[in-house]
């Protein structure tokens, strides 16, 4: 079992947000605090809330828009055309080897026909067939790997092994396990510890479809991360400012919101906003950040919607966004760093 810590020791944090430390997750740390190349989207309304089924979260798979709803209890998920044509809906809430919780999240991956869910609550990362579940009408899942316990990110490798981040008691881990002995093969922590690392670390995540290359947006830290799967070449980024952890809870901010990828880019969504007071409440234009897979920053995007969830399609061409009122957008990316 390896090890690996970067950056400087964790200092005392004390009331308020002045201590910075630029070195969280990695030495290689860039603070970026102007941004020069700047893309306006012109978004179209492709699903309105008043005719579509309720949207919690929108990802592009293979062509198709695949929604996830929690909250339908008979059709956690919904498929859409590219063009928001409704094609079918299926699964259900529960604990079977084809249903879900509300932890389930589409993480993004798409192979041998299927897209991986990961369900922090059942502990188990789940390959659903989307053509065989399209067909039927019943979500058919092909594979159930156990995960573990507060597994907030997990990722399907091969029929031998999964990675995947989870939490510990003060700081996340990334886990690479062979799911036929159970056995964790190689951990390795990504951050300083803190004593509150849900609240300080939490992040949205993406693998590239190499499954060498890993992306997070940090959810209550001003800062993109990237590394390879086996956590070393490490590098960070900060825009407009450098990150810094902020213990008084007045002041924190939600700063990334979310995270998509293809195979050229990543792209997070900036947030910005005051975590009690603002944040998911008052709306405003939204950035995207857009970054290539070694971590260098690309340019910005800006949506004048409240876009709070974004997809990419596999060439670019499309960038998808929902907003709070579970609106879906779709923006056209010809030449916007695609």
């Amino acid at each position: 079992m390896k090890t690996k810590i970067y950056g400087l020791l964790l200092l005392l944090m004390t009331a308020g947000c002045g201590n910075r430390h630029s070195a969280y997750f990695s030495e290689f740390h860039e603070v970026i605090p102007q941004v020069k190349d700047s893309v306006v989207l012109q978004g179209e309304l492709l699903l309105s809330a008043d005719s579509a089924l309720y949207i919690g979260s929108i990802h592009s798979v293979k062509g198709y828009l695949v929604a996830e709803n929690s909250d339908n209890k008979d059709a956690v998920f919904a498929v859409y055309s590219e063009e928001g044509t409704l094609l079918n809906r299926f699964g259900h809430i529960g604990r079977a080897k084809n249903e879900f919780t509300a932890g389930m999240r589409i993480n993004g991956q798409f192979e041998d026909g299927c897209f991986f869910v990961n369900d922090v609550n059942l502990s188990a990362l789940k390959a659903v067939n989307l053509k065989a579940s399209m067909d039927s009408s019943v979500c058919m899942v092909d594979k159930s790997l156990s995960t573990g316990g507060r597994v907030m990110n997990a990722y399907y490798i091969n029929d031998s092994t999964i990675l995947y981040e989870q939490e510990t008691r003060d700081n996340y881990q990334i886990s690479q396990m062979n799911t036929r002995t159970g056995h964790v093969a190689e951990k390795y922590d990504l951050y300083t510890p803190h004593t509150n690392a849900f609240d300080t670390y939490y992040s949205k995540m993406c693998i590239h479809s190499s499954k060498r290359r890993l992306a997070s947006a940090m959810c209550f830290l001003n800062q993109v991360n990237f590394m390879d799967a086996d956590g070393n070449q490490r590098k960070s980024a900060s825009l407009y400012a450098d990150a810094e952890i902020c213990e008084d809870r007045q002041k924190r901010t939600a700063y990334y919101c979310d995270i998509t990828s293809n195979d050229r880019h990543v792209y997070a969504l900036y947030m910005n906003q005051l975590l009690e007071k603002d944040s998911y409440r008052t709306p405003k234009p939204m950035e995207v950040h857009v970054f290539d897979w070694e971590g260098n920053f690309q340019g910005k995007l800006v949506m004048p919607e409240y876009i709070v969830n974004i997809t990419v399609n596999e060439d670019g061409t499309y960038l998808y966004g929902r907003n709070t009122d579970c609106d879906v957008f779709r923006y056209r990316m010809e030449g916007a760093f695609q």
